[in-house]
């Protein structure tokens, strides 16, 4: 009892909740996004600590995953996509006062969320092995990655619905409650993941197996808790099976809403992981120590992000609140606030990471190849943050103020219409290897960043009237 009572105390001295539409902007942005970056910091040790392991099985093991979590990721586009549309649609709604109907909508968007995930996790188990040979990955990394991708689409079940339930809660301004869940589901994964990865104890060793089965268990208790806290009313989103027992199918408002934001978002995301696969399938073409240093650079630029995600993710809760009471000029400040802290952020992980580039690769592999091409993949890349930073969080901006079809334009443009062709062209015909590739990604970042500015501030994102 003396615990719970201190861990209370502990939990309201450090991580108030606050209303987003009142109140002084940059202090508002602080303390809400105090509770994501709290579960920000568990989830860098998270992700070190996962690549640390399955680094202790070997180079296939790391392209493997790198695959596999790229496949993952493709899937999981429809979860990230309701979740974002669920934070716009339910904090437009409260923040207009409207808390019966976000109750009806957030219990709606859950049913879908079920329906997609059960259908999406069915279809990909089927199609993963022709899927992943698309990527040109050798034999042995191939069946290992196909294997991870199968284990990971189950675990999907139960981590769709997790970040639905997160989306209510954070866009109804509840913050801590989803902090605490995630920070149990990261605390689990990292005792799980040296067990069955390693097999330590009774556990047998599983290697990149016991990693997608760690995410198993992982989303199993996300969800568990998660629904038992709506159904039973005890956080500021309520789901009452009791009412409305004649149907439990969403209305056609509801799939049509969803349908317009999710959707859009969806498509956005899925075109980036789709551009993700593709550029995967030309790192693949200068070998597995490429495929491997790409991997770990993608992780440790989200570890560089992460912090920004969450102030993203802040800004999109922050300005559907704002535009549902009308307060207009209060969310374009909040925008502009958050990109200069994520701008921050993101300059201090770069050079941190340049600076000890050889250091920090050869924490996950020693191998020569791997650690040279991983340098040259940071030094290449590290500039584009700059520019980075920003765009974080005006793309989340636009999704909260239900203009998907924004980033949806300028994503598939910056990384589709100019970093595939540069990085083909620059690897292959022009003769710079992998390097080229990294230099694509530099110039793609670097013109996101501008042309997402310019949009922002162009004001196009405002709704009319």
């Amino acid at each position: 009892m003396k615990f719970w009572k201190g861990l209370n105390r502990f939990l309201d001295r450090f991580f108030k909740d606050v209303d987003p539409t009142s109140g002084d902007i940059r202090k508002n942005n602080i303390e809400m996004t105090k509770h994501l970056w709290f579960n920000s910091v568990l989830w860098s040790i998270f992700f070190f600590l996962d690549y640390f392991w399955i680094g202790k099985i070997g180079t296939e093991a790391l392209a493997a995953v790198s695959i596999g979590g790229c496949a993952v990721m493709l899937f999981s586009t429809a979860q990230i996509g309701l979740s974002n549309a669920t934070i716009a649609i339910i904090g437009r709604l409260v923040g207009e006062e409207k808390n019966e109907e976000a109750n009806l909508w957030g219990r709606e968007i859950l049913i879908i969320t079920f329906l997609v995930s059960l259908i999406l996790a069915t279809v990909g188990f089927i199609i993963a092995p022709d899927l992943l040979k698309l990527l040109g990955a050798e034999p042995k990394v191939l069946n290992l990655a196909t294997g991870y991708l199968r284990i990971g689409l189950m675990a999907m079940m139960f981590l769709f619905p997790v970040y639905t339930i997160f989306g209510m809660l954070r866009g109804a301004r509840e913050m801590r409650i989803p902090m605490l869940i995630m920070a149990g589901m990261i605390i689990i994964g990292m005792l799980f993941d040296p067990l069955l990865i390693l097999g330590l104890g009774p556990f047998p060793r599983m290697g990149v197996y016991g990693a997608a089965i760690a995410m198993i268990i992982r989303g199993i208790f996300g969800a568990g808790i998660g629904l038992w806290i709506l159904l039973k009313g005890k956080s500021a989103i309520e789901v009452d099976l009791a009412k409305n027992t004649t149907s439990y199918l969403p209305r056609l408002a509801t799939f049509r809403k969803v349908i317009s934001q999710a959707g859009i978002n969806t498509l956005e995301l899925f075109g980036l992981n789709t551009i993700g696969f593709i550029m995967m399938r030309i790192v693949a073409l200068w070998g597995t120590p490429a495929i491997a240093a790409y991997g770990i650079g993608m992780n440790l630029l989200m570890i560089a992000s992460i912090a920004g995600y969450d102030l993203a993710y802040t800004t999109s809760i922050m300005i559907s609140n704002n535009l549902g009471a009308g307060k207009i000029q209060r969310a374009r400040a909040i925008c502009w606030d958050n990109a200069k802290l994520n701008l921050y952020i993101m300059v201090g992980f770069g050079i941190l990471f340049a600076c000890l580039a050889n250091q920090i690769v050869g924490i996950f592999d020693r191998t020569p190849e791997v650690i040279s091409s991983g340098i040259s993949y940071l030094r290449w890349t590290i500039p584009g943050w700059l520019f980075l930073a920003p765009w974080t969080i005006f793309r989340r901006a636009f999704v909260g103020a239900q203009r998907p079809e924004i980033p949806l334009i300028i994503s598939l443009f910056s990384s589709g219409a100019i970093q595939i062709p540069l990085a083909y062209y620059f690897s292959t015909i022009f003769g710079l290897g992998a390097n080229g590739i990294w230099l694509a990604i530099l110039i793609a970042t670097i013109s996101g960043g501008i042309i997402g500015a310019i949009w922002f501030q162009m004001g196009r994102w405002i709704p009319k009237g």
